[in-house]
């Protein structure tokens, strides 16, 4: 069985996928980039946060109906079907890679560039 934790631990799930070329399109959104999160593709940050909201939602009425069926499918979800966890861990992974000085030089770069 995967541990969360050993799951966390590998490294970065989540990074900003192909920003120089969207960069070069002018087709770069600086609040809402294309995230590629490893194993699972690659969707807008935005779209992720929905969707972890939304699973996570789904959970929780799982997890107040009761009994033992539901808890199951819980379990499970939880346990052999970590892609909350990992969609969650590349949300977090690319805040911070966008609260970096790196990033934040590159879209006032890319803003001006683009007036």
């Amino acid at each position: 069985m995967i541990k969360l934790k050993s799951l966390l631990k590998e490294g970065k799930i989540g990074s900003i996928y192909n920003m120089k070329k969207e960069m070069e399109d002018g087709t770069f959104e600086p609040d809402n980039p294309e995230v590629l999160i490893r194993g699972w593709g690659r969707l807008p940050l935005k779209h992720i946060e929905r969707k972890v909201a939304k699973d996570l939602a789904e959970l929780s009425k799982r997890a107040q109906k009761g009994g033992e069926s539901n808890f199951k499918g819980l379990l499970n979800l939880l346990t052999k079907n970590d892609y909350v966890v990992e969609q969650a861990q590349a949300v977090v992974d690319v805040y911070k890679e966008m609260s970096s000085s790196q990033y934040k030089r590159a879209v006032t770069n890319y803003k001006k560039r683009k007036r």
